[in-house]
C-alpha cells in the first residue's frame, strides 16, 4: 500500500486503510476497501485529512508499520477537545478544569501509555497519522502519541533517576502515563492552536511569545488531583537547551525531562500539520530542522531517540528523488534511512525500484 496526497487522486482508488474520524470509538470516516473517486476525494480533503492510504500496482507489497489503534486516537481526541473546549471558560472565571475533565484526560493518558508499550522500543507507527488541518485537539493528540513513543525509547534504553539519585528501570507505564496526559494539554493556555500562529512556529524568536499562556495553562490543573509533572510540561515545554527559551530560560536538564521530549514532539508537529495560511513541511525537513536543533533548542539525546524512530522518509509515503522523478518509499535499509529504495514508474512504463540518495536533500532541508 502507499500514502497518496488527496489532490494526487486523478483517477479511482480502492482504500487501504480506513480513513479517520473524530469519533471517540475510532470508527472510521470511510473502511478500507471503499472506492474512492475524485468527487469523494475532494469531500474527503474537505474534512482536514491530506493523503490516503491505496492499494494499487505501485504500493504492492510495501506494508508500512501497523495503524497505532484508532479506539485509543479516538478516546484521546475526545478527551482533548472537551478539555481544550472547557479551558478558555475556566481560565476566564479564574477556577480549575472540572474534575470530570480531567478524569478523562487521565484514562486517555492511560491507554495511550498502555498502547504504545505493545510496540517494540524502536517502532513509532505514527508516519500515517492525518495530518489533518492543524485543529487543537489533532495538534495535542499528535504530539502525545509521538512524545509518549520517545519517552519510552529514553525510559527503555536510560531508565529515570528517582529523588534519592538512583538509576530505575521500573514503573514504566506510569511514567508514560503521566507523560502522555502532560502532552495532551501542553498548550491548553494558549488562545489558538500552537500550528495555526506562524508559517514555522518553531522557528519564531522566544522573546517574540507570549508567556502567560505556560502559567495560565498550568494553573488549569490543581495539585490535589492532578501530577506535577503535567503542570511542569504545560509551564516549562517552551524552554531550551541552551537556555533562551521561556519562561524561566532554564539550561540543559534543569528543564524536567517530559518538558524537554514535548518541546521536540510539539515542534515537530507544528512543522508537518497544515495551517489555513501555510502549506506544512515535509516529514524529511521537519526531521532536519529537528536535527539541527539538537544542543540548541533541544536536548541532544531525546533528539537521537527522535531521529531513531521518525523516518524522514516514511515507507509507502511518497518522494521526489533529487533528479526531479517522483516515487514511493518501498524499503527502508536498518540504520541508514537517507537511502530508502524507492518504487517509481520509468518513463518507458514499467516499474522499477531504485537506491535513493537523499542524504543532499536532507541537509538542504536543515540549512
Amino acid at each position: 500500500m502507499r500514502l497518496v496526497p488527496l489532490e494526487s487522486c486523478d483517477a479511482e482508488v480502492v482504500l487501504a486503510r480506513g480513513v479517520p474520524s473524530e469519533r471517540p470509538d475510532g470508527a472510521p470516516l470511510l473502511r478500507a476497501g471503499t472506492t474512492v473517486t475524485r468527487e469523494l476525494a475532494a469531500r474527503i480533503a474537505a474534512t482536514g485529512n491530506r493523503a490516503i492510504w491505496v492499494d494499487d500496482e505501485l504500493g504492492r507489497d510495501i506494508s508500512p508499520p501497523p495503524e497505532f489503534p484508532a479506539d485509543v486516537i479516538g478516546v484521546a481526541l475526545e478527551a482533548a477537545s472537551r478539555a481544550l473546549g472547557s479551558a478558555p471558560v475556566a481560565i476566564a472565571a479564574g477556577r480549575e478544569l472540572d474534575a470530570e475533565l480531567v478524569r478523562r484526560l487521565g484514562d486517555a493518558a492511560a491507554e495511550i501509555a498502555a498502547a504504545v508499550l505493545e510496540y517494540p522500543p524502536d517502532l513509532c507507527p505514527i508516519s500515517d497519522l492525518p495530518v489533518a488541518v492543524a485543529t487543537a485537539p489533532w495538534h495535542a493528540v499528535r504530539v502525545a502519541l509521538l512524545g509518549t513513543f520517545i519517552g519510552r525509547r529514553a525510559l527503555v534504553q536510560s531508565g529515570w533517576i528517582d529523588y534519592q539519585g538512583v538509576q530505575r528501570f521500573d514503573l514504566v507505564e506510569e511514567r508514560l502515563t503521566t507523560l502522555a496526559f502532560g502532552l495532551l494539554v501542553h498548550d491548553i493556555g494558549a488562545p489558538a492552536p500552537a500550528p495555526a500562529r506562524g508559517a514555522h512556529a518553531y522557528m519564531i524568536a522566544e522573546s517574540d511569545q507570549p508567556v502567560e499562556h505556560v502559567r495560565l495553562g498550568a494553573a488549569l490543573f490543581p495539585a490535589r488531583n492532578t501530577h506535577a509533572v503535567v503542570r511542569i510540561v504545560i509551564h516549562s515545554h517552551h524552554e531550551r537547551w541552551d537556555g533562551l527559551g521561556y519562561p524561566q530560560r532554564k539550561h540543559h536538564d534543569a528543564t524536567a525531562l517530559n518538558a524537554r521530549i514535548a518541546a521536540i514532539a510539539d515542534a515537530y508537529d507544528a512543522m508537518i500539520a497544515a495551517g489555513d495560511d501555510r502549506q506544512p513541511l515535509a516529514n524529511h525537513a521537519a526531521a532536519a530542522l529537528i536535527a539541527a536543533g539538537a544542543g540548541l533548542r533541544f536536548d541532544p539525546e531525546l533528539v537521537a531517540h527522535f531521529s531513531a524512530l521518525v523516518a524522514p522518509y516514511p515507507l509507502g509515503h511518497e518522494v521526489t528523488l533529487p533528479d526531479g522523478r517522483d516515487g514511493v518509499v518501498a524499503k527502508l535499509p536498518r540504520g541508514d534511512r537517507l537511502h530508502p529504495t524507492v518504487r517509481l514508474r520509468s518513463a518507458s512504463g514499467p516499474i522499477v525500484e531504485l537506491v535513493a540518495d537523499m542524504a543532499g536533500e536532507q541537509a538542504s532541508a536543515a540549512a
